[in-house]
């Protein structure tokens, strides 16, 4: 027997079938309700989740664009990700030279 995903209600407690399964139920026949309870994060962590996705693209996004200038290298020489790393870490965590790197490829292998 094929069991099917299962996720717990934060009020009740209770198991149901499936969480997409409940959110159609409570929207009815109303296709733009039924869409929004779906998509709609269940959980605190996915919101954030997507936040940082989106900003670490968008961080790829700007350093291969406007600091390359669309280029696969920046100049020689002229260490960008360090000079990068070190003006954003004063902004928080997560900055490091590395991780630049990564939120470029990011970018370059998902463009828009």
């Amino acid at each position: 027997m094929i069991e099917t995903a299962t996720c717990r209600d934060p009020v009740q407690g209770s198991r149901h079938s499936s969480c997409k399964d409940r959110a159609l139920r409570q929207a009815g026949s109303a296709p733009v309700a039924g869409a929004q309870t779906i998509l709609k994060p269940h959980h605190r962590r996915d919101t954030v989740n997507i936040a940082l996705t989106l900003r670490n693209w968008l961080v790829g996004y700007h350093i291969f664009e406007y600091e390359q200038n669309g280029q696969d290298r920046a100049a020689y020489g002229e260490k960008l990700l360090e000079n990068l790393s070190k003006d954003l870490k004063k902004l928080g965590k997560g900055f490091a030279r590395r991780n630049l790197f990564m939120f470029r490829e990011f970018y370059r292998r998902y463009p828009i």
